[in-house]
């Protein structure tokens, strides 16, 4: 197994997939949303779905840490899991270093 994936260990990286995977099939949602952000997405929209789910997942992921470059981005103090993950992804910060600093750096 490469250690090259940043400082992202095996398992996070697995949940995450087994996460979006669950977010595609059978949720028909995009490939590389977490079903969270999904969630989060939907409840800022009110959508039923949302509403629902938003609620339940931060409850799983209520023992998570703040996040500084979260909360940057947000304007605000982010506590809940799901909008937390929302962020992430604008952040992009499932991906390796290299697609994160693609757009800052020349071809």
């Amino acid at each position: 197994m490469s250690k090259d994936v940043d400082q992202y260990s095996f398992w996070p990286q697995f949940g995450i997939a087994v996460d979006q995977l669950l977010n595609v099939f059978p949720c028909f949602g995009y490939a590389d949303e977490t079903l969270s952000a999904r969630a989060f997405r939907a409840y800022k929209n009110n959508r039923y779905p949302g509403k629902f789910m938003m609620p339940l997942i931060d409850l799983l992921f209520l023992w998570q840490a703040d996040d500084d470059e979260v909360n940057a981005l947000a304007g605000k103090k982010v506590t809940g899991h799901c909008e937390r993950a929302y962020f992430k992804e604008a952040l992009r910060r499932s991906l390796p270093s290299e697609y994160r600093n693609a757009d800052s750096q020349s071809h």
